[in-house]
């Protein structure tokens, strides 16, 4: 993955990410992380597995005026680092592809 892309991040928690990659070490097995700007989190439910969101930071950031290098508050000051080690899955998003998927599981009832 590269900087700057949108990833998922599942972890062994059940925890999960969606934010766009700023940073990732991986040069010792003990240390390895990736550091995340977070856009979405939230859970996966134990049952299904299915995606749970609690929090939208991109709306948050949208209604404060915050962006990767606003003043005095930026986006980089909600970074998260996740120990390689802590991760189940991890995978590009795409939020066009996600709001299809999503669509066909729930379609809209026509009467």
């Amino acid at each position: 993955m590269e900087e700057g892309e949108l990833a998922l991040v599942t972890l062994k928690s059940r925890r999960i990410y969606v934010g766009m990659i700023h940073t990732a070490t991986l040069e010792y097995e003990k240390t390895a992380n990736i550091v995340l700007i977070p856009m979405l989190s939230g859970y996966r439910d134990g049952e299904k597995m299915n995606l749970c969101i609690e929090h939208n930071y991109s709306k948050w950031y949208a209604e404060h005026d915050i962006t990767l290098d606003s003043e005095p508050r930026s986006a980089m000051e909600f970074r998260r680092v996740i120990m390689l080690s802590q991760i189940e899955s991890l995978s590009l998003f795409d939020p066009a592809s996600a709001s299809a998927l999503a669509m066909e599981q729930h379609p809209e009832k026509i009467d």
